[in-house]
């Protein structure tokens, strides 16, 4: 979940994550579907136990990214993902840590609301890759337009088909892309 404060900062966490990145990292707010959910449903579930913002599934809009991969946990066990990224704004910019899980809260190292330049100018790995430019584009002219390319079934769809050609060619995908990683993986933007 991408979640714009009125002074367009976003809320990033920072978690130690394991293989392939073994080193601290920033992530969006978000986690698992419970059953039943759409994508957009345990967006906004995930973003108000993680932060404590309540955000109608229409007061998002469509799904602005959508990317996959594997990682594992701190079990050792190999999670594959595929995570949807949808964008809102916050009336304001506090943190509410309540809702979360022990599981969340005892892996948190942090959070921090980040600006676009700040994001842009850290040496911190950022999950996911290109999340500035991303937020750059949804943030155009301080306007808060949420451009996309197609409709989000369509994106998916390109997505998918993309991810299955490279991933015959080059094997399983990892959750993003960057310099500052070893993996080799695929992210979509609209």
């Amino acid at each position: 979940m991408i979640l714009a404060s009125p002074d367009d900062r976003v809320p990033l966490f920072r978690y130690l994550l394991l293989v392939p990145w073994a080193r601290e990292g920033w992530l969006t707010p978000g986690g698992a579907f419970d059953p039943g959910e759409t994508p957009g449903q345990a967006a906004a579930r995930e973003l108000a136990e993680e932060t404590g913002h309540l955000i109608s599934v229409t007061g998002m809009g469509p799904a602005v990214a959508v990317n996959s991969g594997r990682w594992q946990d701190a079990h050792g066990t190999t999670i594959a993902t595929t995570n949807w990224y949808f964008f809102a704004c916050a009336a304001n910019s506090d943190i509410d840590l309540s809702g979360q899980g022990d599981s969340e809260r005892s892996g948190l190292l942090g959070h921090r609301w980040w600006t676009v330049s700040q994001l842009r100018a850290t040496a911190d790995l950022v999950l996911p890759a290109g999340l500035a430019g991303l937020i750059g584009r949804l943030l155009i002219d301080d306007k808060r337009v949420v451009p996309y390319s197609a409709p989000t079934g369509m994106l998916l769809s390109r997505y998918l088909a993309r991810r299955s050609a490279i991933s015959r060619a080059r094997g399983p995908l990892l959750l993003s892309e960057s310099r500052r990683n070893h993996a080799e993986p695929l992210s979509m933007w609209t």
